[in-house]
């Protein structure tokens, strides 16, 4: 009986919490490894795994690269952000960065942490 060894080479992408790249920037950034990768092993899949905000990373890269044999995993996909905080883009687009670094204190005063 035959054994098939599978061997992954894992990246990662690691944000910043204070990093403000746009979100094509950074499909832009994930696609370049992707057509790396694939351009080195065109006979290899390449499995893209995204867990909420990185799910929404990983279906944009692989919907712009279709002719890429791509596997997508998603765990908690951020898919419904566009129904839900839509509206609120603008507001969040127009507050200055010194405020990100606000939001943890803000939200252990509120949350009593």
């Amino acid at each position: 009986m035959a054994v098939v060894l599978w061997v992954f080479e894992v990246r990662c992408l690691h944000i910043p919490v204070n990093d403000r790249t746009p979100f094509i920037d950074l499909v832009k950034l994930v696609e370049r490894t992707v057509r790396l990768e694939h351009a080195a092993s065109p006979n290899r899949p390449i499995y893209l795994i995204g867990d909420s905000f990185g799910g929404c990373l990983a279906l944009a890269v692989a919907a712009r690269n279709p002719t890429i044999d791509q596997v997508v995993i998603l765990a908690n996909p951020a898919t419904s952000f566009r129904s839900q905080l839509q509206p609120s883009l603008p507001l969040l687009e127009a507050l200055p960065d010194e405020f990100y670094a606000t939001v943890p204190y803000l939200l252990s005063l509120i949350m009593g942490t």
